[in-house]
């Protein structure tokens, strides 16, 4: 069997790639395995495109040597709203979801609390290191 077309296999190979350095293996398997079976693959690919992009607007959110109020504003607006497209990615994948599936990641990531926020942020982390290594292995989903 194609290692593309098996959830299980493809996280096997995403996690030692990444040696360890996943903390959400399990969420992201949640969400791939969730994605496959229930023929949300396209959304699932568009949701770790924009977790890798938002995490790329963080980057340049933290380096406060680039210049300029206005791209600043610009630039957190822009994560802002990817941010949010990234949640709404989240519980819409969610909801195909097993349902004890689905509640763990309501409570885990879709909570409006502070510690759910740090937890999806943590989730986009590990979301853009998967979408980096479909493209340093020339898969797809």
């Amino acid at each position: 069997m194609n290692s593309d077309s098996n959830p299980e296999i493809l996280m096997n190979e995403f996690s030692a790639a990444a040696e360890g350095d996943v903390t959400n293996r399990e969420q992201i398997y949640e969400l791939l395995k969730t994605a496959f079976d229930s023929g949300k693959k396209k959304e699932f690919s568009e949701l770790i495109f924009n977790a890798r992009y938002v995490c790329g607007l963080k980057k340049i959110l933290g380096n406060r040597t680039i210049g300029g109020d206005v791209f600043i504003e610009k630039t957190f607006a822009e994560f802002k709203k990817y941010l949010e497209k990234v949640i709404m990615q989240l519980k819409e994948l969610s909801r195909h979801a097993l349902p004890d599936i689905r509640s763990g990641f309501e409570k885990q990531f879709l909570a409006p609390d502070q510690s759910s926020m740090a937890n999806v942020m943590l989730l986009i982390e590990d979301l853009s290191a998967f979408k980096h290594f479909l493209n340093e292995t020339s898969r797809k989903i």
